[in-house]
């Protein structure tokens, strides 16, 4: 029984680390990015937006010390365009580590952002929004 135990809980450890996704080709960036589809959230009056969890893993630490940023963003399935609501800056890769400070303007509310065709924002408007727009 000693011996089984450890082959149950392998699929626990797999699945605990299984919730981001990583989404585009960033083979040529100074990033990797990530998703979060099972914490995908509708908001808006006709629930024609969905809220993101979105994580940039940096494979290079940047002079100011940021390893990775985990931003909140919300995406218009009507209209194609999205909006950052939240962000940090972390030492560590996985938003760990010693949270970095932002200046006030970077924690407001963004404008509206039109998505540029065959981006990464692009693929993840596809994959929470699967038609492109609200059903």
């Amino acid at each position: 029984m000693k011996k089984i135990l450890p082959l149950l809980l392998l699929p626990v450890c797999f699945s605990a680390s299984a919730e981001w996704v990583q989404v585009g080709n960033t083979s040529q960036a100074n990033f990797e990015k990530f998703i979060d589809p099972e914490k995908v959230t509708q908001s808006g009056p006709m629930a024609i937006m969905r809220q993101v969890w979105e994580l940039n893993n940096y494979r290079q630490k940047g002079t100011d010390d940021v390893t990775s940023e985990k931003i909140l963003a919300e995406y218009d399935c009507q209209n194609r365009q999205l909006r950052l609501l939240k962000r940090s800056r972390f030492t560590g890769l996985w938003s760990t580590g010693t949270e970095l400070p932002l200046d006030k303007l970077s924690q407001t509310d963004s404008d509206w952002i039109p998505i540029e065709p065959k981006s990464i924002e692009e693929e993840i408007i596809d994959t929470v929004c699967p038609d492109g727009r609200d059903n």
